[in-house]
């Protein structure tokens, strides 16, 4: 269970809404939660992409891109875009979403 806390269960697993934090480190990057939570549908019609899922463990790995190929934003600069929002997934069919805290 300590583990899990650290490392996390997975971008997929369902992330107790009620231990999210106010900012979250993905990739060596900080994401600021704005309160926002979303169906998948609503990301699908307010993105146009597929939503790029992350774990908020402390210590959690990167994620690997999702449908449309996206990644979240690295310490270093990428080749081809990154997110600038990713998602914590905390229903069934619920999305917290965090934005990214400076620029790409």
């Amino acid at each position: 269970m300590a583990r899990d806390r650290l490392f996390g269960l997975g971008p997929t697993a369902l992330h107790d809404p009620a231990v999210a934090r106010d900012v979250i480190e993905v990739c060596g990057r900080s994401y600021r939660g704005d309160a926002m939570i979303l169906t998948m549908s609503a990301i699908l019609v307010r993105d146009r992409l597929h939503p790029v899922l992350v774990d908020p463990a402390p210590f959690a790995p990167c994620p690997a891109a999702n449908e449309d190929g996206d990644v979240p934003c690295a310490p270093l600069a990428l080749p081809t875009p990154c997110a600038t929002v990713v998602y914590v997934r905390i229903g069934e069919d619920a999305y917290a979403t965090y934005e990214l805290v400076g620029g790409p």
